[in-house]
């Protein structure tokens, strides 16, 4: 959800023009260039596909924090930072493994001792369900008992739903659908890849979450959120939910028109085609037929003359 498609694309929403938003990412490079090609901007705004260079991400990353600033506060943004860092650095430092369990424990003190405002409680249930989320997935790399795996699994679901009833939704609809989304990744990656799909039980818990009604307030906010309707195309194929899956795909084409074409295939995922995890929903609900008819719905929407 922070690709620079969809940093940009929500600075044009908030109103920057190509012109002004030109100037700020020129001043935020690091090597201080005059001026960006607006054939380059408007790749990284149009085509999912697109990879921009490094030093245009750091500017875009530094223009869109200036104007979307974190509702949480930096302190407990920094703590987050750390465990991502911790998180990263565990497989080849021993080390790193003990200072997350030292960060976890420290996290876990702060929230028993204090009252502390809701949205620092929030981001601190969030820092703990990711620790533990992580360990999830390392415990079922390593093969461990499934006991094991899904003690993890409920440290680190316990602790997003903390964190989300520490979040008003109408307020912070993206923030309570990335909550939403991490419940939903913790469910799945407990299951082995190959039995996703076939796993009743997986479906049932995955049944449980508000996750559609959620990723939908995000793509009526933003409707450029492809990775959301993608998202939601996954998790409405394991559950079978043939209303759900038109809707997603729909909403994909509605983010942007590469997507008519369902070999076509975004920076860092598969095609829709290509997709092991999607295979239902392509073969027994995405049929030619309906392809076409969500197409002539977009077209009656939007113009489908110009891929986006």
């Amino acid at each position: 959800m922070t690709s620079p498609y969809n940093r940009i694309n929500r600075l044009r929403r908030q109103g920057l023009t190509w012109d002004a938003l030109g100037r700020a990412l020129a001043a935020a490079l690091p090597s201080k260039k005059s001026v960006i090609a607006r054939n380059t901007l408007r790749s990284v705004h149009n085509v999912p596909h697109y990879k921009p260079g490094k030093e245009l991400v750091v500017a875009i990353n530094k223009v869109h924090d200036h104007y979307n600033p974190s509702c949480f506060s930096p302190g407990v943004n920094a703590l987050m930072n750390v465990c991502r860092e911790l998180m990263r650095k565990c497989r080849q430092e021993p080390l790193a493994r003990e200072h997350l369990e030292s960060l976890a424990l420290h996290i876990e003190e702060q929230l028993d001792q204090w009252q502390l405002p809701k949205l620092i409680a929030c981001r601190l249930y969030w820092i703990l369900g990711n620790i533990n989320q992580f360990n999830m997935r390392q415990a079922r790399i390593k093969q461990a008992p499934l006991a094991s795996i899904h003690a993890q699994q409920a440290c680190a679901v316990h602790c997003y739903q903390s964190a989300i009833s520490a979040l008003d939704p109408a307020t912070y609809p993206m923030e309570h659908y990335k909550l939403q989304h991490n419940i939903v990744v913790c469910y799945i990656n407990a299951v082995e890849e190959k039995q996703r799909n076939i796993n009743r039980s997986l479906a049932t818990q995955l049944a449980s979450i508000a996750y559609i009604e959620a990723t939908e307030q995000v793509l009526k906010t933003e409707p450029f959120q492809w990775e959301a309707a993608r998202n939601g195309l996954l998790y409405a194929n394991i559950i079978e939910d043939r209303r759900a899956i038109a809707y997603f795909f729909e909403a994909l084409i509605m983010a942007n028109q590469h997507f008519i074409d369902l070999d076509y295939k975004p920076l860092g995922s598969d095609s829709l085609l290509d997709d092991p995890s999607l295979t239902w929903a392509v073969q027994q609900v995405l049929t030619p037929t309906l392809v076409q008819t969500i197409i002539d719905v977009v077209k009656r929407k939007q113009p489908l003359s110009n891929k986006k």
